[in-house]
């Protein structure tokens, strides 16, 4: 969205572009959270199968 739209907006649609920006900062910690998580246990597993070989 362009600074003159949000601007032309006023101050309500300001406030749903903050919103839409919180929600999607949540949205990333999530996926980056469960990306972190499947590393973590693909590393779990390539340790295992290097140990077991």
């Amino acid at each position: 969205m362009l600074p003159d739209q949000v601007f032309q907006m006023g101050a309500g649609g300001l406030e749903q572009v903050v919103l839409d920006l919180l929600v999607a900062e949540d949205v990333m910690a999530e996926l980056l959270g469960r990306l972190g998580l499947e590393a973590r246990r693909a590393a779990c597993r390539c340790r295992r199968s290097r140990a077991s070989a």
